[in-house]
């Protein structure tokens, strides 16, 4: 009689090591993948701070050659319109406030927006003598129409229109990144501040210092 149930104790006791060994398995696929996963977190905690570190390098040595520079305005710059007055030229040996808005942004979106500049332009002519330059360079094809855009906002300040990219050509130190793209130059026309005070309260005090300074 015992033996007739053998088989089935022996089936019994083969199917629970069967069923602990799945477990087991399984157990350590999960402890691997658990390692895999916290390992793979820990990575891309620490891309961003790598990546930071990596940003903040390249920034202070873009700077330091930023700094370093002259900045050129080409005498083929458009001044639209052209019977908007400023007291001086751009030619002229004072510091200056410059915004170059390039072919990669949209020119009628800032065109748009250019009433934002009104106070600073009050700013330059009571801390001056300053000058507020904003320079545009739309597309060959949006030039025409940028114009007459210009024209029509008829703004307090003129607006230097750059038809053949002359400024980026002769100032090829200013990198493509456009928060490099506003900066303040001193009387020999060498950046001693980056960065757009209409878009930030730190910049602005910044100028306003440094202008005091001059």
């Amino acid at each position: 009689m015992a033996s007739r149930f053998l088989p089935s104790w022996r089936h019994t006791i083969s199917r629970r090591i069967h069923d602990i060994s799945c477990n087991l398995g399984r157990t350590l696929n999960t402890i691997t993948f658990m390692r895999r996963i916290r390992f793979s977190f820990i990575f891309l905690f620490l891309l961003p701070l790598i990546t930071t570190g990596c940003s903040r390098g390249a920034i202070k040595k873009m700077l330091m050659t930023y700094y370093s520079q002259e900045v050129k305005f080409p005498s083929q710059l458009t001044k639209v319109p052209e019977t908007a007055m400023n007291t001086h030229s751009i030619n002229d040996s004072i510091p200056k406030m410059v915004i170059y808005i390039d072919s990669t942004e949209c020119s009628s979106c800032r065109i748009g927006h250019l009433s934002e500049y009104e106070s600073l332009a009050v700013e330059c002519t009571r801390n001056g003598p300053y000058l507020l330059v904003i320079i545009l360079s739309p597309l060959e094809k949006d030039y025409e129409y940028t114009r007459h855009l210009l024209e029509s906002y008829n703004n307090p300040f003129p607006v230097y229109l750059d038809k053949n990219h002359s400024f980026r050509k002769e100032n090829a130190f200013i990198p493509d990144d456009n928060r490099f793209h506003a900066f303040f130059v001193d009387a020999n026309n060498r950046p001693i501040l980056v960065g757009d005070p209409t878009r930030s309260k730190k910049v602005l005090q910044l100028l306003q210092q440094k202008q005091l300074e001059l």
